[in-house]
């Protein structure tokens, strides 16, 4: 009986994906509309449909296999397009669902975090879409998902208005969204730094939304009651290794790492150089993400996140200008 060597175990526990099953990825080179169709696929009781965007990467997409069982609460399809905004290169990913022979009274618009994509959302698109009169959308900010990625650059100097020059790249876009939908106020829900994001929208356009909803927000203070609350006994809890006492010492990058961030080096620009191993990278994030989920979910995620991680950089390289 043969076992890996020491090396070997090592990175396989760190990194899932072998070589050969990595560079098979990069070689196939699925494309962000394949793999988003298939985790928009796995949805239950909502039917989809043709995709109906213009977007060059779709159109090899088969859809004649997408299925789904009948819907208890009414006739519900979900709809992607690609909404073309003013400017050179400047295009939102949308998708949305919609009851048929149903009059739309309230929208409700999900945006994601740093790096990431709407199909993170799946799970959450059948249960958020039950209520009658609501039509629920999800985009996938400016220069990160499968939305458009112009270039990226900041013509400020000072701090702030380098600041003020990044929220506006992204909240514009969605204000042109906004008309472009013909939605007077919506709902606006915001995960991480979509929760930035969501919030910077609503100081600048007040008017728009009749509810904010934050998931996780970054750079949003805390509740002062939940920050003076007693942590749980980090001897007994089941969570104590993802609790941390706030009296010890925070984890630090390594030196490495931190330099890389500070010169504008996002984490997925590693992904892009590595070439074949790169999906060997990803699947170290993926594994431990997605690793409760049923094996067809977790790899159709792992194949969608690649797949976006992979993409030109614009939009991620925000991140040393709001820190």
């Amino acid at each position: 009986m043969t076992t890996q060597d020491e090396p070997t175990a090592a990175r396989r526990a760190w990194f899932p994906l072998g070589y050969k099953e990595a560079f098979g990825q990069w070689w196939t080179g699925l494309t962000p509309a394949q793999t988003e169709f298939k985790v928009l696929s796995m949805i239950p009781h909502i039917r989809a449909p043709q995709i109906e965007s213009t977007s060059s990467d779709s159109d090899s997409i088969d859809t004649s296999s997408a299925s789904n069982s009948s819907d208890p609460h009414g006739r519900r399809k979900w709809f992607s397009n690609i909404v073309g905004l003013s400017g050179k290169d400047r295009a939102l990913n949308e998708f949305s669902i919609h009851r048929e022979g149903e009059e739309v009274e309230n929208n409700l618009v999900m945006v994601h975090g740093y790096g990431a994509g709407l199909g993170f959302f799946y799970r959450n698109f059948e249960p958020l879409s039950r209520l009658p009169g609501w039509r629920l959308y999800a985009l996938d900010l400016l220069g990160m998902g499968r939305s458009s990625r112009p270039p990226f650059r900041i013509h400020a100097k000072d701090a702030q208005g380098k600041i003020d020059e990044v929220e506006n790249w992204f909240i514009d876009a969605l204000e042109e969204w906004r008309v472009k939908r013909g939605i007077g106020k919506f709902t606006l829900l915001g995960h991480s730094m979509g929760g930035y994001m969501a919030t910077a929208y609503a100081l600048k356009y007040p008017g728009r939304l009749n509810k904010l909803i934050l998931v996780s927000p970054v750079g949003i203070p805390e509740d002062p009651y939940a920050v003076k609350a007693e942590l749980p006994d980090t001897q007994t809890s089941t969570g104590q290794n993802e609790v941390q006492d706030e009296q010890s010492e925070p984890r630090r990058l390594p030196k490495w790492l931190q330099i890389a961030w500070d010169a504008n080096i996002s984490p997925f620009s590693f992904i892009r150089l590595s070439g074949p191993l790169g999906p060997s990278l990803v699947s170290g994030w993926t594994a431990r993400r997605f690793s409760h989920l049923p094996i067809e979910e977790s790899q159709a995620l792992h194949n969608y996140s690649y797949s976006l991680f992979r993409q030109r950089g614009t939009g991620e390289y925000i991140h040393p200008i709001m820190i």
